[in-house]
């Protein structure tokens, strides 16, 4: 649960309201606070019912009084209606105001820190005469409401003399209870976890960030193991140093102290002590006080490995499929040894490079090489180098330095390389990739190490490179537009996928799985094609191979409107290259002689495809299962105008 660290400007206008309620109920300032306290029955009821609460609070309760060298405070804990349910400290105001049952609500103590933060579910420190009551006006209050699954269960605060509250004093309070809420988080999803002393100690090293609170001086009071770990100090003997003396780099959040502005998944890239690079992202957020200066600051930053794995997460960067879904013919030769080939790659390290036609199911086969791996369940990223601005293309593949200092600011980024460490990295269309990145790919497959576009900083990195192209890598180094020695990298484990229309014995196996996938998929009925229908589809060449079997396939599913998809469901470009029994085609044109060489056939479909698409460019790519810039190249090739 998010606490509310800032104590900024409204909090005069949040008094103002406490006040107001306070007079609605006729509350004299003059008048005593009622000390009556719980019957003993009663608040034994409490405390069972706030064992929870006052089981997980108490041992941070100890170690903050433990921590404060002035022994004239003591610290409270009260339930979500205000009434004390502990206390530790020794001193004159446990013997008068807060004692345990004693209730401190707005209504019988009138405006004081603990009601307030339970009121406006905030962290709060009243001093002195903001206090409504005269007799709480020599003391001071800092006070953090205590959340659990978006409620508020309970508030932590410390209480002392008004002339010795300082605003460092709410940062502390903050810290204890966003330790609090996470070993109740902690605490209900796993019970088993509390031991005795020794779980109070791993209490303090709950919370998963590491954490700084600095106060206005840039003073460290307080500093978690977490943290300490992150930057490589010693956490005893950090407190109650200035920032600075314990990192060899700026600290950002002496700028915080400064602007009062503070930042939210900042990333930071230093080196620690011991020459190491730290890469973290952090969060800043400044405490003010009363007036609206800065009084400290609340720093909280975890190594970037754990943000990098929960984007990952997030967005799906996994395999989907495995060697199961690839359809094939156990009697194809050529998919025999592709599927073998893949097998083969899955049990190793080594690169790989997929070699086929344009909707041959490379990207399917990667899936499978990667879950079949022993990178299973690790990252598995991918990126299209088609159709990608040379510029934009580096920043996706190594990262984007982030940059300050400059009038047009920029943003820094992870690229592909660093989401997919650990696990594999799918580059598709590798020839599209631009001499000037092959030699930088190059580089971060000898040295397993990657620098981010405008950036100094070098990062290890532990890829596995699967690489797929629909062109003929060999012939591109002889024309000089792929280079030898990246493709020889690549090519350690060559896998060459089938077109379709050399693996017809597959085709009726292919339909059956696409339509009862696709049937599910736009929730209809459809079970079954009828067998003019699937001659269709076997007398046709599939240039766009199973990408474009799948398409028409999706076409015929949503027009049929019963159960068996016949002849007309069939896209009607597809019909139309179908040649008759008299050697015509169903558009009646010449049929195509069976030795037509392969760029007329290519340029003879392309036109039937854009014609029945009318000219768009996007839908025919997709028929085509090519890109659109590829699209465009054919067209200029074979000079067909649109």
């Amino acid at each position: 649960m998010e606490v509310k660290f800032k104590m900024d400007i409204y909090k005069q206008k949040i008094l103002d309201k406490a006040y107001k309620r306070c007079e609605e109920r006729n509350l004299e300032p003059e008048r005593r606070i009622d000390r009556t306290t719980m019957g003993e029955k009663e608040f034994e009821e409490l405390l069972e019912k706030k064992e929870f609460l006052l089981g997980s609070a108490r041992p941070f309760m100890e170690k903050i009084y433990k921590f404060m060298e002035d022994k004239s405070f003591l610290v409270s804990l009260a339930d979500e209606n205000a009434r004390v349910i502990e206390v530790v400290g020794e001193t004159d105001i446990k013997n008068t105001c807060v004692r345990k049952g004693i209730d401190w609500s707005e209504s019988n103590a009138g405006v004081n820190a603990i009601s307030l933060a339970l009121n406006e579910a905030r962290a709060v420190q009243v001093t002195g005469n903001e206090h409504y009551c005269n007799e709480l006006k020599i003391w001071g209050c800092s006070a953090c409401p205590i959340w659990l699954n978006g409620v508020v269960i309970g508030v932590i605060s410390i209480t002392g003399p008004k002339e010795k509250i300082y605003p460092h004093t709410l940062g502390m309070v903050v810290a204890v209870s966003y330790a609090i809420e996470n070993i109740l988080y902690v605490k209900e999803k796993n019970n088993q976890l509390i031991v005795k002393q020794n779980f109070q100690d791993a209490i303090v090293e709950a919370v998963n960030d590491g954490m700084i609170i600095i106060d206005k001086n840039g003073v460290i009071t307080y500093m978690n193991s977490e943290a300490a770990d992150i930057l490589y100090v010693n956490r005893n003997t950090s407190i109650g140093k200035h920032i600075s003396d314990i990192v060899n780099f700026n600290p950002m959040i002496l700028e915080v102290l400064k602007t009062g502005v503070g930042y939210v998944e900042k990333e930071l890239i230093v080196r620690n002590p011991t020459g190491a690079i730290m890469h973290l992202q952090k969060t800043a957020y400044p405490i003010k006080d009363e007036e609206g200066n800065v009084a400290g600051v609340v720093d909280t930053f975890r190594r970037i490995k754990k943000v990098k794995k929960m984007v990952n997460d997030m967005v799906g960067s996994y395999a989907k499929f495995t060697f199961e879904d690839i359809i094939g013919n156990d009697n194809n030769e050529k998919f025999i040894e592709t599927l073998k080939m893949a097998r083969i790659a899955s049990q190793s390290t080594s690169n790989v490079l997929i070699q086929g036609e344009s909707g041959t199911g490379k990207e399917l086969f990667a899936n499978a090489i990667h879950n079949a791996s022993t990178r299973a369940g690790q990252p598995f990223v991918t990126l299209n180098c088609s159709g990608i601005p040379r510029q934009l293309l580096e920043g996706e593949l190594f990262g984007v330095e982030r940059k300050y200092g400059t009038e047009n600011f920029i943003e820094g980024r992870p690229g592909k390389f660093e989401l997919a460490n650990g696990g594999t990295l799918f580059i598709n269309e590798v020839s599209e990739l631009p001499l000037d990145l092959q030699v930088k790919l190059m580089k971060a497959i000898q040295d397993k190490r990657i620098s981010r576009m405008g950036g100094e900083n070098v990062f290890d990195v532990n890829v596995r490179l699967i690489c797929a192209t629909n062109k003929d890598l060999s012939e591109l180094c002889r024309d000089g537009s792929f280079r030898q020695d990246l493709y020889y990298r690549l090519d350690v484990l060559g896998i060459k996928t089938t077109p379709l229309r050399e693996q017809k014995d597959s085709l009726d196996k292919l339909v059956k799985h696409i339509i009862a996938m696709m049937s599910k998929k736009l929730g209809k009925d459809v079970l079954s094609i009828d067998e003019s229908a699937m001659n269709i589809l076997r007398q046709y060449d599939w240039p766009g191979n199973v990408r474009e079997l799948e398409n028409a396939l999706e076409r015929a599913v949503n027009v049929c409107e019963g159960t068996r998809i016949m002849q007309q469901h069939i896209p009607s470009y597809i019909n139309m290259t179908i040649k008759d029994g008299d050697g015509t085609d169903k558009s009646g044109s010449s049929a195509v002689n069976n030795y037509e060489t392969l760029e007329n056939l290519e340029k003879k479909h392309i036109i039937t495809v854009t014609r029945y698409t009318k000219g768009n460019i996007s839908k025919a790519a997709d028929i085509l299962g090519v890109s659109r810039n590829t699209l465009y190249n054919k067209l200029k090739k074979y000079e067909i105008e649109i």
